[in-house]
């Protein structure tokens, strides 16, 4: 309550200057959790955003998306902000990788020390039609690995995993199968393996 923002855009400091894209996630809605808040742009449309949980705001980090936001009146404004860059040397990947490799993977362990965590189970798309049933969906961690031409192979298995029992190897080394070829660079789980950018050579 009594929080606002002016006019401004999401590059405005020398230690933003790397931002190009800017997604604003909303957690809560107007008018339920919160009131007051509301995002403004200075030019285009939509002038003025009135935003409900799970919309998400994305535009250009530089002068031509300044924005303002009101005094929140009463209640919590919640949102999650992603800043995106097209700048390399801004480029956090490997530092996560050498970061998430160094670390034990013990998935008995109970602590929070360890990374990285169990993902969600629901992490799945549902086609328009089904989404009211969620019969059945595509696991996206499978789709992504799907688009860039690999398989999911569990060391722990003699089969490679269809999407269906996907979701069972998540915390197993595993390795990665294209075509005929299986690779021998295993990885610690799933996560660890989401981690390797698109471009990385087995």
């Amino acid at each position: 309550k009594g929080a606002s923002i002016g006019w401004h855009s999401d590059d405005n400091r020398p230690y933003l200057k790397q931002r190009d894209y800017v997604a604003v996630c909303y957690l809560n809605s107007y008018g339920v959790e919160f009131g007051g808040g509301l995002f403004h742009f200075q030019d285009g449309e939509p002038a003025t955003f009135v935003s409900m949980a799970g919309d998400a705001l994305i535009y250009t980090a530089d002068s031509r998306n300044i924005h303002s936001v009101d005094e929140i009146t009463h209640g919590e404004r919640l949102t999650l902000t992603l800043g995106f860059t097209r700048d390399k040397s801004h480029d956090e990947d490997c530092k996560l990788i050498s970061f998430l490799t160094k670390i034990p993977f013990n998935i008995n362990t109970s602590s929070k020390d360890y990374l990285p965590m169990p993902a969600s189970q629901n992490m799945y798309w549902f086609p328009p039609e089904q989404s009211t049933t969620y019969k059945s969906g595509l696991d996206i961690r499978y789709a992504r690995l799907h688009v860039l031409g690999y398989q999911p192979y569990s060391t722990n298995a003699s089969d490679v995993h269809s999407p269906r029992d996907f979701s069972d190897i998540i915390l197993e080394p595993l390795r990665v199968v294209r075509g005929n070829d299986l690779f021998d660079y295993e990885f610690a789980n799933i996560l660890h393996l989401l981690q390797v950018p698109s471009h990385f050579r087995f």
